[in-house]
């Protein structure tokens, strides 16, 4: 029963920590273009590469051009809006408590996503370990994916989705 009570109490605090008190609902405004024709047309003048995410419901592909300029958690943000695998309330989350720089998360979808600043411990840490440590309360917490200076956590990692996974994977590549 105390054995009960202890992983409840420690699952309560985790979500409260991670949830945070912000409490920033607006939608981020779109920047980034998004071409949703099948064929995308680069020219060799572009300096940008171009991402494509297929949907499983449609054959329709989302385009979208990245480059190193909006290669940072704002354009990671949009581009997974875009791709249309984040839904639900946007959640500034305390960020620190984990090592990161900044962070967001998306209620419906149960994704958190932070910034880690590479050359930070606790960036050398995850990346090592494939662990982020929640300060103070001593929990580990396995990313669901790591790109780069980004990490990608579930709330509920029994219910991880595939899709914001790859979709996240693929991002600046």
């Amino acid at each position: 029963m105390k054995r009960r009570f202890l992983s409840i109490a420690a699952v309560f605090i985790l979500t409260a920590a991670l949830t945070a008190c912000g409490g920033d609902n607006k939608k981020p405004e779109s920047t980034t273009e998004v071409n949703k024709t099948p064929e995308t047309q680069t020219t060799a003048e572009q300096k940008s590469t171009t991402e494509a995410v297929s949907t499983s419901e449609e054959s329709t592909t989302v385009s979208v051009p990245v480059s190193e300029s909006n290669v940072s958690l704002s354009g990671l943000e949009q581009y997974l809006l875009d791709a249309g695998v984040l839904s639900g309330t946007r959640t500034e989350t305390a960020a620190e408590m984990i090592g990161a720089v900044s962070g967001f998360k998306y209620t419906d979808a149960g994704a958190e996503i932070y910034e880690f600043d590479e050359n930070s411990e606790d960036y050398k840490k995850m990346v090592e370990t494939n662990t982020i440590t929640l300060e103070d309360f001593g929990i580990a917490l396995s990313p669901a994916a790591i790109n780069g200076k980004f990490a990608l956590i579930f709330s509920n990692e029994e219910e991880a989705d595939q899709a914001i996974i790859d979709a996240f994977n693929s991002y600046g590549k």
